[in-house]
């Protein structure tokens, strides 16, 4: 199937009790989770495109008018994401809907049917599978209807288990394509602070992730350390930028580079066969980040600081003072994984799996 033999969906109902406010208006980038999706529906030529809202309003209407979608509203209420479904496949001119939700703004579109469309034609439902199945990012036939309408009226919401297990082919995809991305949703504050930092490293030429903790002897360097061998067992090249409160002295008294600084230069390289390095003298602080885009052949950067660093953060709380997170951090790593957090996602200290899955997610690799 390509996408001129396609009908795109978008369901949009609007309810997001998870996050307390309406997500599909929440920003990323200057654009909302609804346009963000929107606008990708736009880059393929789809057979028609539909947005399916559980009800009209004028903002809904003038965003489904401006990128030029039909707009369809839910005739049976409070049925979810199934009923958006249903009202799909009313309208759906093609013989197969694509089925996405507006909450996943990492859905590239071309790598989801690049999965999914070499699948058998003799199923009704073409789902992807990862560590959970994935309904609502995924291919439907028309055919679906009646029994997705009769389901529905006996009082059935689920879509797993109104979609017939026997005729659906659930589809596995590669670590490749990155599949925790692909198919992650905002759907709770916490999801959103993740979103939010991965979003803030689009716009780099280089991501950052800062490794950040209230005070010393919290086990920085050593969190950092663990993180920086599961990168490079990967074949991910990692650039480290430390933060000192106290100043530094890099070069031992009395050799060259030092002797050179002391009699008034303000910068002074040291170029070998393995490498160099260059001491900068400034009248105040260098940003962090700025001294991290000046680093050659790394894929990404980590910044170890205790009050300077940048956002995105992975905070470590060991103890020592105070428990709340930065506002730049997306979550806590800890020695107290069960004790009362703040709303972002808790790991134990010694999670180094989640510390890298974490780094890899916000630096888009």
């Amino acid at each position: 199937m390509k996408p001129q033999e396609l009908t795109l969906v978008i369901a949009a109902g609007g309810k997001s009790s998870r996050m307390g406010k309406d997500k599909r208006f929440l920003e990323l980038d200057g654009e909302t989770l609804l346009e963000r999706m929107m606008k990708k529906g736009r880059e393929l030529p789809f057979a028609r495109r539909v947005l399916s809202v559980a009800e009209q309003d004028g903002r809904i209407c003038e965003l489904a008018e401006r990128f030029h979608y039909q707009l369809v509203s839910d005739e049976f209420a409070d049925c979810g994401p199934a009923e958006s479904l249903r009202r799909a496949l009313c309208v759906a001119t093609t013989q197969w809907i694509l089925f996405v939700s507006a909450d996943q703004p990492f859905l590239d579109l071309s790598v989801l049917l690049a999965q999914l469309c070499p699948a058998t034609q003799d199923v009704v439902a073409i789902v992807p599978e990862t560590q959970r199945r994935q309904y609502l990012a995924g291919l439907y036939h028309k055919s679906l209807l009646p029994e997705l309408t009769r389901g529905i009226t006996n009082g059935e919401r689920r879509l797993h288990t109104l979609i017939p297990e026997e005729h659906t082919q659930f589809i596995s995809f590669p670590p490749s394509t990155h599949p925790d991305a692909l198919f992650f949703n905002v759907n709770t504050p916490a999801d959103f602070l993740l979103a939010q930092g991965r979003v803030a490293n689009e716009g780099r030429n280089v991501p950052v992730v800062t490794i950040t903790a209230p005070a010393s002897n919290t086990g920085k360097t050593t969190f950092l350390e663990r993180i920086l061998q599961r990168l490079s067992d990967d074949g991910i090249r990692a650039g480290v930028v430390k933060g000192d409160a106290h100043g530094y002295q890099f070069d031992p008294e009395g050799k060259d580079s030092a002797r050179f600084l002391a009699s008034g230069a303000e910068a002074v390289a040291v170029v070998s066969p393995d490498g160099y390095f260059i001491e900068q003298r400034t009248a105040a602080r260098r940003d962090l980040l700025d001294v991290a885009a000046k680093f050659d052949g790394v894929d990404l950067v980590l910044i170890e600081s205790r009050a300077h660093g940048t956002f995105p953060a992975l905070a470590i709380w060991r103890g020592l003072g105070d428990k709340t997170p930065p506002d730049i951090a997306v979550a806590q790593f800890t020695s107290e994984p069960d004790a009362e957090h703040p709303p972002v996602p808790v790991y134990d200290i010694n999670d180094i799996d989640a510390a890298v899955k974490l780094v890899r997610f916000l630096c888009n690799m």
